[in-house]
C-alpha cells in the first residue's frame, strides 16, 4: 500500500482551519473528546486553541466499552460535546462511539466521502474508491 505523508505544516494548518470553523459556528462546546489513538493529537491542540478540557478515549470498535464520563456529559442537554479523530476513513470506529455515547458533533482533519457518518467540521475530503493510499500522518512516524 502506498503511503501518503500528512506533515507538521499540513497538521498545523489544519488545526487552524478546524479552530476557525468551531469559532464560525458559535458553538461554545464544553469538552472535546479525543479518540485514541489518532485522534488524541489534533484533539489535545483543539483542547488547547479553544481553552476547553480534554477528555481522552480508548475506544474499540470490537470491545465496545462506553467511557462513563462521556456517557454522563451527553446527558446533560447543558454541555456542548465535539469529538475529535484525525480521519474519517470507513467510520465504523465514528459511528459505534455515537450509537454508542450518544450525539455529538465531529470534528476532522480528513473525511472520506464515502461513508455515512458526515462530520460537523473538517479540513480535506477524500474519496477512498479513488485516493486508496495510507495517509501517514506525522505523529505516527516518530
Amino acid at each position: 500500500m502506498n503511503k501518503h505523508p500528512y506533515s507538521v505544516e499540513r497538521f498545523q494548518f489544519g488545526i487552524e482551519v478546524l479552530y476557525q470553523q468551531i469559532i464560525d459556528s458559535g458553538i461554545q462546546y464544553n469538552h472535546i473528546v479525543g479518540l485514541s489513538r489518532g485522534g488524541l493529537v489534533p484533539a489535545v491542540s483543539l483542547s488547547h486553541k479553544l481553552g476547553v478540557p480534554l477528555i481522552p478515549v480508548v475506544w474499540s470498535t470490537t470491545s465496545k466499552k462506553g467511557n462513563i464520563d462521556v456517557m454522563d456529559l451527553v446527558d446533560n442537554p447543558r454541555h456542548k460535546i465535539l469529538v475529535v479523530d484525525d480521519i474519517l476513513d470507513s467510520g465504523v470506529t465514528m459511528k459505534t462511539f455515537l450509537d454508542y455515547h450518544g450525539k455529538m458533533d465531529v470534528g476532522v482533519l480528513i473525511y472520506n466521502a464515502e461513508q455515512e457518518v458526515v462530520p460537523n467540521y473538517y479540513v480535506e475530503t477524500i474519496n477512498r474508491s479513488v485516493f486508496p493510499n495510507w495517509i501517514d500522518f506525522w505523529w505516527e512516524t516518530l
